[in-house]
Order: C-alpha cells, then sequence, then structure tokens
C-alpha cells in the first residue's frame, strides 16, 4: 500500500476529488404516468448550478454523499486514510477475508466479507469511483472478464475506476533470478489457473473487456538498490511477497524449506548487484455516460485465455540445490526431472491483417470518439 501510495503521489491518481469532497443533489422523484415513482439520475460528472434564483433545496433537491468501492480491500488500509480526507463520501470495501477493522473505524467507511467471483452485492449505478489494486496474482482469465463487467455495472454513468498493481516479472534481472522467474507465470496458470499478466494489460482490458473510456495510466520503476529508505522497504515487501509463495514454489518447482531460504537470498542479492526493477502500474478511466456497445472482436482478443502452442518450448520448473562448494550458502539451478516442460502461450491472439479486423477496429475508434466529453457536451449528454 505504502509503496504504491509512494509511486503515484497518493492514494489516487483519477480527478476525484472535487467528487469526493461534498454530496451532490440529486432531483426528487417525479411520478410516472402509470401511477409508480420514478427518480432522474445525473452522471457524476455533472454538477448543480448554485447560482440560480431558486436554490437546490428550495426545489427539493437531495443531498447524496459519494460512494466509493474498493474490490479486495484486505486490512481497509486504503479505505481508512480515504474515509478520513474525505468525510462526506462514503466508502465500502469487499474482501473474501475479514482482515478489515470491525469496531473502531470512521463512520463513513462500511465493509463486506464475500467473493467477488459470486458477484457485487450491490444495485446497479450504485458507485461514483471503483478502486482495485494488488490483485495481479487473484483472477483467471474467465474470472478476471466476470470481475471487469460487475465493475461496470455497478458504476454511475460518468464514474471513474482505477487499478493500481504490480507486475510478476522482474527487469534487468541476473542469470539466477531470470531462471527462477521465467517459468512462474505458466507455472501459476498450470497449478492455480491464476492470469499474473493481469497487469501488463490492464489498460486494454479496461478499455476492450470493461468498455471504459479516457484511459490514462502512468509507470513507475523502483530498483533493488538499498541505498535509501524507499528501497529498504521495497525489498522487504519483495523478501515477504517470496515468502508468502513458499508453499506454491515448494510444490510447483521441487524445492525443500533449506533450497527455499538460499533461493531468496540469492534472489534479492543478485537483483541488488544487477541493479534489477520493478514495474508498478496505475490506469484510470471512466465509465462513458452514453452507453456504447461492446465490441466481440476486441473483447475476444483481450477477454479471453490465450492459446498455447508448443514450441518453442519454456524451461521445466528449475529445482535448488545445494552447490559443491566450500560455500554452503550458495545455492545452483539445476532442471528438475520430476516435472515436464510446459508448452509456451502467448499473451494476446494474433490478429490478422484482413478487412472484418479492420472494419473492427474502425468502428471502435468511432464509437469512442462518440463517448469523449467534447462530443456529449456538444451534443448534449444522453440519459
Amino acid at each position: 500500500h505504502f509503496l504504491l501510495k509512494h509511486c503515484f503521489s497518493g492514494n489516487y491518481s483519477a480527478p476525484v476529488r472535487d467528487l469526493l469532497q461534498q454530496p451532490a443533489s440529486h432531483p426528487p422523484p417525479t411520478s410516472h404516468p402509470n401511477g409508480s415513482s420514478m427518480t432522474l439520475s445525473i452522471p457524476s460528472s455533472q454538477s448543480i448550478n448554485t447560482d440560480t434564483t431558486q436554490s437546490s433545496e428550495a426545489l427539493g433537491y437531495v443531498k447524496v454523499s459519494p460512494r466509493v468501492l474498493d474490490i479486495a480491500c484486505g486490512s481497509g488500509i486504503w479505505i481508512l486514510e480515504m474515509a478520513s480526507e474525505f468525510p462526506h463520501a462514503q466508502f465500502y470495501g469487499i474482501d473474501l477475508s475479514n482482515m478489515y477493522p470491525s469496531d473502531i473505524k470512521p463512520p463513513n467507511t462500511h465493509f463486506c466479507q464475500g467473493d467477488v467471483l459470486n458477484g457485487l452485492p450491490y444495485p446497479d449505478g450504485h458507485f461514483d469511483y471503483v478502486h482495485m489494486s494488488f490483485v495481479y496474482n487473484c483472477f483467471s482469465y474467465d474470472d478476471r472478464k466476470m470481475v471487469l463487467r460487475e465493475i461496470r455495472r455497478v458504476m454511475k454513468p460518468g464514474a471513474y475506476v482505477e487499478f493500481r498493481d504490480a507486475e510478476a516479472m522482474v527487469r534487468n534481472a541476473g542469470p539466477f533470478t531470470a531462471k527462477f522467474v521465467k517459468p512462474f507465470a505458466n507455472a501459476m496458470m498450470e497449478h492455480l489457473d491464476v492470469d499474473v499478466t493481469w497487469t501488463t494489460h490492464m489498460c486494454e482490458n479496461l478499455q476492450h473487456v470493461a468498455g471504459m473510456a479516457d484511459i490514462h495510466h502512468q509507470i513507475v520503476s523502483i530498483n533493488f538498490v538499498s541505498s535509501s529508505k524507499l528501497s529498504n522497504t521495497f525489498n522487504a515487501t519483495i523478501r515477504s511477497e517470496l515468502e508468502g509463495y513458499r508453499w506454491f514454489c515448494q510444490r510447483a518447482y521441487g524445492f525443500s524449506d533449506s533450497d527455499y531460504d538460499l533461493v531468496m537470498d540469492q534472489f534479492i542479492e543478485e537483483c541488488k548487484k544487477e541493479r534489477s526493477y520493478l514495474n508498478y502500474v496505475m490506469c484510470w478511466g471512466r465509465k462513458p455516460i452514453i452507453q456504447v456497445p461492446s465490441n466481440p472482436s476486441l473483447e475476444h482478443i483481450f477477454g479471453t485465455p490465450p492459446h498455447r502452442s508448443e514450441s518453442p518450448p519454456l524451461h521445466p520448473p528449475l529445482l535448488i540445490k545445494a552447490a559443491s562448494s566450500p560455500n554452503p550458502h550458495h545455492a545452483v539451478l539445476q532442471r528438475s526431472p520430476k516435472l515436464p516442460s510446459a508448452g509456451s502461450s502467448s499473451l494476446i491472439p494474433s490478429c490478422k491483417n484482413s478487412p472484418g479486423s479492420l472494419k473492427a477496429r474502425e468502428d471502435a475508434r468511432r464509437n469512442k470518439e462518440k463517448t469523449s466529453d467534447i462530443y456529449q457536451f456538444v451534443h448534449g449528454y444522453i440519459e
């Protein structure tokens, strides 16, 4: 949490400060010709002009607090900090475990224990801002599509969504680290059906699967060189992450406890020596005020599992054994004969330059133009 906060200079990058600082005015329910009541919704991007002769209170407008959702909230620290900064907004958090506080917490925070794969327990068009971070090791391809569609469902027209995550890939890695990390993504897919390449394609998924517009993104790199408090915190975080993968690596790579201890030590030391680094990625977007149909061809590209091919093959999982050198704390990588090599997988299926695909991309470009704020300002908001 604190690494992400430092990387992106705060808890949020989307322009939501004004939106969350004060309640929004909504029109009162109006009678419908069939006798039922109806409430006219106002997108979160619109504001009420308070300089008119009649105030919103005189017209019967009601104040509605902005609502924020944090998916996979964990300990709830992001919600607690945001709730203190924006006391007029209501913050909701959902997570599979109940690590969040239940008693001592700000009055504008609400936590719920639940599995997001069963759907978000909130009505349609409920939230002004949705936040999700550090979920790169949580979802499969199909799960990811479902979560993105649920996020879109619970967002108001014009609401914001923001993702922050870490890449599961060490950049500028040394030989030892590269051999350890290279089969990791495929092993996670084979053993746990988890797509750890999510961070690399967050923007594409946000646009083509979730159907968001006005996509923004930022990448910040942090290296392992222990010359500052940030690097010390970063190294401690990486070691904690490696410790969390102990059971998985013992199963997938064939490590013993002592082997894995040597792996962690040599992993960190080599990354410092090689000045290796990790990328942290942020992207945010908005739900279009005008509902635009999704493009099935683009959703297929970015929302389905990649096809697998038999060549070129990935290296098989590796087994760490103590070296025969006099230094007992040095570890060497050897091939494990127990597990077969896994086929390689491309991240995105190839898209041929056919007339159909070109027409789909052109339609997607035109639809994107029609959802821009400038287009909606000129032609009017359509509810």
